[in-house]
């Protein structure tokens, strides 16, 4: 099987071995991953985000495990999860004494909630224990539309398309959307992608209005009405891993009772389709959201959902968390993409290799021909 030089980031609900571990309540599977982290000498006690996944589940035995393996809350912690939690507190309060955790300082029945509301998109307080999964409570402010419009991509056969990057960060940090883009893969020609779209708006019940655009013959303008115009292609060559291309093509269409601008971006990936081959439905699915998300330039972009779960990656939560903005993968057009960002991001501050990038390039110096 060809596999990458450095792994993608899995797509799943949580980031790391330990919170997949305590999210499904397998308290067998976490004593075996504590005996092997002791056995192999490796530092990787569990911290506060696991032990509130623990809480939201009232899993008393894997709370009682995390703290014998030294997870513990500080007041900041526990006033953070008053103010996102009031109604389950005390409940949680209850299972960490039984779990013989105390408080350094006042009793947490006495700590005050935090002043700070918890962000948007906080892992855990984003998300509901119900009828025993995890339910991200963040994709009740994705519109409907775009739901609607995913769900009729994945029945017609591209479970792997998902909304990610801008208009998610957006919708998210409460800033306006300009536009929402779908990946999905080709369908392997231009003309099977536009007959795809079309097939799928349509069964959408999601009408495509057309868009008007100005033609110049040489002698005069023209204006011609399409409602599916031509795509735009972009082909990136990825020189770290032999033989791989990434081929993009991207149409705008302008669809709904909103006018709402869908870009459907189509991925032809020759690594992803090698990948894909020998995976299971599930694995071609994260095998593709993963190295798309790798693949965005800035760390607040790497967020993705299929309409039912949501997928970010550290570097995306990191962003938000520190209300900054990371470069992570420059490609021609960051400096654009990056100026328009941090436009809308005003409050965010910018990572030393941000400022880097952007940095005015001085011009080259001139020398004349004959001095």
């Amino acid at each position: 099987m060809v596999t990458p030089p450095t792994p993608w980031p899995k797509p799943g609900r949580f980031d790391d071995a330990l919170s997949e571990i305590v999210a499904k309540g397998d308290i067998a599977e976490a004593r075996e991953f504590f005996d092997k982290a002791f056995w192999q000498n490796r530092q990787d006690p569990p911290e506060w985000k696991h032990m509130r996944l623990a809480l939201m589940r009232e899993d008393a035995p894997m709370i009682r495990l995390l703290a014998t393996w030294g997870a513990h809350p500080n007041e900041d912690d526990m006033a953070a999860l008053r103010a996102a939690m009031s109604d389950k507190y005390l409940r949680y309060v209850q299972l960490l004494r039984q779990a013989g955790l105390r408080s350094n300082g006042q009793p947490w029945e006495d700590v005050a909630p935090s002043t700070t509301p918890a962000p948007a998109n906080d892992p855990v307080a984003g998300q509901a224990f119900v009828e025993g999964r995890f339910v991200d409570k963040r994709v009740e402010q994705i519109p409907q539309e775009w739901r609607k419009v995913l769900a009729t991509f994945h029945a017609a056969g591209s479970t792997e398309a998902v909304i990610a990057g801008g208009a998610l960060r957006d919708i998210f940090n409460n800033r306006p959307v300009r536009d929402v883009d779908i990946f999905m893969r080709s369908q392997g020609s231009q003309k099977k992608n536009r007959a795809y779209l079309k097939e799928v708006f349509n069964a959408a019940g999601i009408a495509v209005r057309e868009q008007e655009f100005r033609h110049s013959d040489g002698y005069g303008f023209s204006i011609t009405k399409e409602a599916f115009p031509e795509p735009k292609s972009h082909v990136e060559k990825d020189f770290d891993i032999a033989k791989r291309t990434r081929a993009l093509e991207s149409w705008k269409l302008v669809a709904g009772p909103a006018n709402t601008e869908y870009n459907v971006i189509f991925v032809e990936d020759t690594l992803d389709r090698k990948l894909a081959k020998e995976s299971s439905r599930y694995e071609s699915k994260s095998l593709f959201v993963g190295g798309l998300l790798d693949a965005f330039d800035i760390g607040i972009t790497q967020i993705a959902s299929d309409g039912e779960e949501i997928v970010s990656t550290r570097a995306y939560d990191e962003d938000v968390r520190l209300k900054r903005l990371t470069l992570m993968r420059p490609n021609d057009a960051t400096v654009d993409h990056a100026q328009r960002i941090i436009k809308k991001y005003p409050d965010f501050t910018q990572s030393e290799e941000l400022k880097e990038l952007l940095k005015p390039k001085p011009r080259a110096a001139r020398y004349d021909s004959w001095s």
